[in-house]
């Protein structure tokens, strides 16, 4: 089963690199539901639990937050606080000692990053809670979790510089 859960988590870390290298946010926003759905399999193989309603909740978050540019409800700001709300109900819910604030406070930033129309914004707020997720996938001992969050971690940077310091800089010059 470990091998399973390991394995299935390394689909999820593939979604995770991909994404940061898009540079559309609806590419971005799909490859991040797809990842989600293979995290939450991978946490539950775990039996860790607040990690995988997490995933959960970053499914269906990243589903309606995807909808705002074409459907009017989806762009209500309620949105953002119903989904911080749920995370923080999870957090209690599943709590397993300190270590379950980690993802809650991961998705507390990845909520605020996907809620944002700007993909340098959801670069910038997600290279912040990256390593929340890795302390908590060593806690849980998410090997695939960990690789992910390293390697989403070196991709966020990339696609900073890439996307955010670089071509700024090349719209200074010319």
């Amino acid at each position: 089963m470990e091998i399973l859960a390991q394995g299935i988590g390394f689909v999820g870390l593939l979604c995770n690199v991909a994404l940061f290298q898009l540079n559309k946010r609806s590419h971005m926003l799909w490859m991040k539901i797809l990842a989600s759905i293979f995290f939450f399999i991978h946490y539950i193989l775990l039996s860790a639990a607040t990690g995988a309603l997490m995933n959960v909740v970053a499914g269906v978050r990243t589903y309606i937050f995807k909808q705002r540019t074409k459907e009017s409800w989806a762009n209500n700001k309620l949105w953002l606080y119903f989904f911080v709300a749920v995370v923080w109900v999870f957090v209690l819910i599943t709590w397993n000692g300190p270590v379950s604030l980690l993802p809650g406070i991961g998705m507390t930033l990845g909520t605020y990053a996907f809620w944002s129309k700007a993909p340098r914004a959801i670069r910038i707020l997600n290279i912040l809670a990256t390593p929340c997720w890795f302390t908590y996938s060593f806690f849980v001992g998410s090997y695939a979790g960990m690789a992910s969050d390293t390697i989403t971690f070196i991709s966020i940077l990339t696609g900073i510089i890439r996307f955010d310091i670089l071509k700024k800089k090349e719209s200074a010059i010319a």
